[in-house]
C-alpha cells in the first residue's frame, strides 16, 4: 500500500475534533465578567440588568453571581430589592441554576414566591424548611396553588415536619339534624366538600425602569410551554409572563375553591399509602340528634365531639405506627371540631341552649 493511502486511512480513524474559536470563547468570558461586575455592583437596577442579560443569553457561568446577588438584596429593604430580586430568581429558572436554602427565605413574598417554588421544584428535599414556611402562610386565594404545590412536595418527601402540621392545623366541620322523635328523617344537611368553581382576579406588577424579565404563575391547568412543577391529585405548573407595552406585567391569579381539610387528609392517605375513606376519620360529619330537652341534646353535642376527637387521636396513632410520626412528637391536644347545628323540631320552643363552638341555625317553618 502507498504511504499516501496509508496516511489517509490513518486520518480517518483519527476522532473527530472539534473546532474552537479561542475569539468567541474570549468575547464571552469577557461578556460573562461584565454581567458578573453588574451582580456585584450593589445597584438595584444594575443588579436587575446584569441577571436579565444573563437568562436572556444562557450564560451559565452567571450562575455563581447570581446567588451571591440573593445574598446581597437580603440585606436590603423590601422595597428596593424586590424588582431586582425578582430579575435574579427568574434567570436562575431559565438557566436551571439553584440556590441555597438559606437564600430563599428572602424570597417567599407574593410576586416572587411563584418563581420561587419553581426553584425548589427541582430538589425539593433540599427546602424542607422553606416549603413547609410555604405551607404554612399561602392558603389564601392569591396564592393558593403555591400552597397545593408545598403541600404536594412534602407529601413526595414524606415530610414528617409536614405530618405534624397536617395534624395541628386539622378542622372538621360537623352538621348536626335536630329533631323530634317521630320527624320525617328526609329531610336532608348538605355541605360544601372538595374543589368548587374557579374563580379569579388579576393586579399588576411594574417593572418601570428596569429591563422586561418575567415573573411567573402557577396553576391546576397546562397550556404550550407551561412548566410541570408538581403532580398529584391536583397537579401544578408554572407559566413565565412577560411585560406587555407599558412595561407591567399582569398577574392573573386564578383560584379554586378548597375544602383544606379533605385536601389535607388527601395527603395523610397518600402518606399512609391507602384511600381517603379508610382513614379513621373524615373532613366532614354528619349526624342526628333525637331531642327530648337540653339536658341529652348538650349531652349529645359533646358525644359527636368527642367521637371526633378520638378519630383524630386514632389517626395520629396511626401515622406513629407507619413511623411518619415520631413518639414524642407534640401535637394539639384536640382538633378543631366546628359544629353547625340545624334546628329542625316543628317549634323552636324550647330554644336551644348555647354551648361553645356550637352554632345554632333555625328552620324557616310554614305558617298554618
Amino acid at each position: 500500500m502507498r504511504p499516501f493511502a496509508i496516511a489517509l486511512i490513518v486520518l480517518a480513524q483519527m476522532p473527530t475534533l472539534t473546532v474552537q474559536d479561542p475569539d468567541r470563547e474570549r468575547r464571552e468570558e469577557r461578556r460573562v465578567q461584565k454581567l458578573l461586575t453588574e451582580l456585584e455592583s450593589g445597584d438595584p437596577p444594575r443588579i436587575a440588568r446584569g441577571a436579565f442579560d444573563a437568562g436572556e443569553n444562557g450564560l451559565k457561568k452567571t450562575i455563581p453571581g447570581l446567588r451571591k446577588a440573593l445574598r446581597e438584596l437580603a440585606k436590603m429593604d423590601d422595597n428596593t430589592s424586590l424588582q431586582p430580586r425578582a430579575a435574579v430568581l427568574d434567570a436562575l429558572v431559565r438557566l436551571g441554576g439553584k440556590a441555597r436554602a438559606k437564600d430563599l427565605d428572602q424570597c417567599l413574598g407574593k410576586y416572587v414566591l411563584p418563581t420561587t417554588m419553581i426553584l425548589m421544584s427541582g430538589a425539593p428535599e433540599e427546602y424542607e424548611d422553606q416549603l413547609t414556611e410555604v405551607f404554612k402562610n399561602n392558603a389564601d386565594h392569591r396564592t393558593q396553588f403555591c400552597w397545593l404545590a408545598a403541600g404536594n412536595m412534602l407529601t413526595k418527601m414524606r415530610s414528617k415536619k409536614f405530618v405534624r402540621l397536617l395534624l395541628d392545623r386539622m378542622r372538621v366541620v360537623v352538621n348536626i339534624k335536630v329533631i323530634r322523635p317521630g320527624n320525617d328523617l328526609t329531610v336532608r344537611v348538605r355541605t360544601h366538600i372538595g374543589l368548587g368553581g374557579i374563580g379569579g382576579s388579576a393586579r399588576y406588577f411594574y417593572l418601570n425602569k428596569f429591563p422586561p424579565f418575567g415573573l411567573y404563575e402557577l396553576g391546576s391547568t397546562q397550556k404550550k410551554g407551561d412548566l410541570s412543577i408538581t403532580k398529584g391529585s391536583v397537579p401544578i405548573f408554572g407559566r413565565r409572563l412577560l411585560p406587555n407595552q407599558r412595561n407591567k406585567i399582569r398577574l392573573r391569579s386564578s383560584f379554586r375553591h378548597i375544602d383544606f381539610t379533605g385536601r389535607n387528609l388527601e395527603w395523610l392517605a397518600n402518606l399512609l399509602r391507602t384511600e381517603v375513606k379508610k382513614l379513621p376519620m373524615s373532613a366532614d360529619v354528619d349526624d342526628t340528634i333525637f331531642y327530648s330537652d337540653n339536658k341529652s341534646y348538650a349531652r349529645d353535642i359533646g358525644r359527636v365531639r368527642d367521637k371526633v376527637r378520638g378519630s383524630h387521636r386514632a389517626l395520629a396513632n396511626r401515622l406513629r405506627v407507619a413511623g411518619l410520626l415520631t413518639a414524642n412528637a407534640k401535637i394539639r391536644p384536640s382538633v378543631d371540631v366546628r359544629i353547625f347545628v340545624h334546628d329542625r323540631r316543628p317549634s323552636d320552643k324550647p330554644p336551644l341552649p348555647e354551648i361553645e363552638s356550637v352554632e345554632i341555625h333555625g328552620q324557616i317553618r310554614k305558617k298554618k
